[in-house]
């Protein structure tokens, strides 16, 4: 793919933020085409923010539509142990957004990473905002790990999007009339920015905090952040559920009872059997498989 090289580079304590000044195709492909092996011996972290891509990349093979300025990041780090890194983005998008609104009973994830946010002005009860994805790479005794998150702050035609879609800005002028944050101008470089440099801290405790307690510790707890009972961001959480997998054909019922350390969905079920249903994150390959299952309530 074809990359520009155009880029400004801010330190802060350990974290190297790179700023695109041209669009780039994707923060992600940029990612995993380059050796970040010599940048990171004076790093700890590499943050990539674009704010323009032509040829973002979704989930299940689909493409991530940006037509303006928005919220495209990379986080380039080493770890020697496999996290669900991808469900701890998608844990701190909700907490960022949560707390940028003032409203955190909006925010919702979808497992196993999709970051969802209330409809106001529709028929469907939540609409899709932001999305993660993770690479991983084995490399001696550690691998190195990209996660993409791409939030939807600008976007406004949702007509090319296959599932229902919002953005921050839409969200805001479709909430309730007593509750209504009118946003007319786009966000602007500089906000998406202080939004990139807010998430990227957010996120660095929140692995921290995985790794010493768990994933449990992001629904077992309060979020102090913006103090809420953080086991709420877990759409259906405690609900009974229907996971299909990717062609509809497959289907476990049960109870959605909690998630494992690893990100796997764990149902207790009527026949009295614990499921748990992999999220189908593996080092075989580059780039992490997708997850092999949707989640949705049960009428």
């Amino acid at each position: 793919m074809d990359h520009p090289k155009k880029y400004v580079e801010i330190r802060h304590s350990d974290t190297c933020y790179r700023i695109f000044e041209q669009p780039v195709t994707s923060t992600h492909a940029y990612a995993l085409e380059h050796d970040w092996a010599e940048a990171l011996k004076s790093n700890r972290h590499i943050v990539l923010f674009a704010p323009l891509q032509t040829n973002g990349i979704g989930s299940h093979g689909r493409k991530w539509v940006s037509d303006k300025e928005d919220f495209h990041v990379n986080l380039i780090f080493y770890t020697d142990k496999i996290l669900p890194f991808s469900q701890i983005a998608a844990y701190t998008a909700c907490q960022l957004l949560a707390w940028e609104t003032s409203q955190p009973k909006c925010f919702k994830i979808k497992w196993p990473n999709d970051v969802m946010v209330e409809d106001f002005d529709g028929w469907q009860n939540f609409k899709k905002i932001g999305g993660c994805l993770t690479a991983v790479r084995k490399e001696d005794s550690r691998y190195w790990i990209t996660v993409g998150i791409g939030i939807n702050y600008n976007l406004e035609d949702f007509s090319n999007i296959d599932q229902p879609t919002a953005s921050v800005k839409s969200f805001l002028n479709s909430l309730p009339k007593e509750r209504k944050l009118y946003r007319e101008k786009d966000f602007t470089e500089d906000e998406l920015r202080r939004s990139v440099y807010h998430f990227a801290q957010l996120f660095w405790k929140n692995l921290a905090l995985v790794r010493e307690k768990g994933l449990a510790a992001f629904y077992d707890k309060e979020d102090l952040f913006c103090r809420f009972d953080s086991k709420n961001y877990w759409l259906y959480l405690g609900q009974k559920v229907t996971v299909f997998d990717e062609d509809k054909k497959k289907q476990l019922t049960g109870r959605f009872d909690k998630l494992t350390d690893d990100g796997a969905l764990q149902l207790a079920c009527d026949d009295g059997k614990t499921e748990i249903v992999l999220n189908g994150t593996g080092l075989k390959s580059l780039i992490s498989e997708v997850a092999k299952y949707e989640v949705f309530p049960l009428d």
